[in-house]
């Protein structure tokens, strides 16, 4: 289902057709224009600011947004009352420690995570305002992220996989993500012969699909392909997104916001 643009709180984004149908949940993901990094060149100010002014056009409560460290590995963290608002402030260091995951079960409060080419998967049951954001880049794609987080939303919150629903964010392309044997290698690892399938030829060089990999695992921990909406947009070849292929550690990253709002 297609990725809708629209302007949130005045800052350029995108929403997935199929999550937007689940009442009460809202989410968005920024654009050029959108940086909500902590980090140079927008500045923590300027970044939380726009983090403020997003969950405000959302509805959601800006003092318990909470952000995921995102150290590329695959840890899942259930965010209770406790750690909700971690990640709200202009602090780099309030965050969820260790993760690259975040799930909750608390209507009203919001996740976020962030991408310059990452594709983030957010995994919602509609019928027990669960929600669960991962940031999943190649180690962590190739790590299982997707499928420890289906796992932990299950085995914590009672979610059944098949009754859940998910959206892969616009990211790195298999038109464009190059990749080499420092990716290929653990791939294969831990997929096999399956590897080929996530890899495109081009004469010697050597694209990723990362959608197509997140895609197959959240099938394999249970969901169903008609519940999973990719974007199928390229944030390399896109210039409307944020690219560090493209443009290099300065490039600002975008963020995805979810939450089910309060009635």
């Amino acid at each position: 289902m297609e990725w809708s643009p629209s302007a949130v709180g005045g800052v350029p984004a995108w929403s997935s057709g199929l999550l937007g149908r689940v009442p009460r949940l809202h989410h968005a993901f920024t654009g050029v224009g959108g940086n909500l990094s902590l980090r140079p060149p927008a500045g923590p100010d300027d970044a939380v600011e726009r983090r403020r002014t997003l969950c405000v056009a959302l509805g959601l409560d800006f003092h318990r947004l909470t952000v995921a460290e995102q150290v590329h590995g695959v840890g899942v963290a259930a965010v209770d009352d406790a750690l909700a608002g971690a990640g709200q402030g202009r602090d780099a260091d309030l965050c969820v420690a260790g993760a690259d995951a975040l799930m909750t079960d608390r209507v009203g409060v919001p996740l976020m995570a962030l991408s310059a080419d990452c594709p983030l998967v957010l995994v919602v049951d509609a019928a027990r305002c669960v929600i669960g954001l991962a940031h999943a880049g190649w180690r962590s794609a190739v790590g299982g992220i997707v499928i420890a987080l289906v796992e932990r939303m299950v085995g914590e919150y009672g979610c059944r996989s098949a009754e859940l629903s998910a959206a892969v964010s616009p990211s790195a392309g298999p038109c464009c993500y190059e990749v080499g044997d420092d990716v290929l290698g653990p791939l294969v690892a831990r997929r096999g012969r399956e590897a080929d399938k996530f890899v495109r030829l081009d004469g010697v060089r050597r694209f990723l699909d990362l959608w197509r990999l997140n895609t197959v695992q959240l099938i394999e921990a249970g969901m169903s392909s008609e519940r999973i909406d990719v974007a199928g947009l390229c944030s390399i070849c896109d210039e409307r997104f944020y690219s560090y292929r493209r443009s290099g550690p300065a490039c600002g990253h975008a963020g995805l916001i979810a939450g089910f709002r309060r009635v």
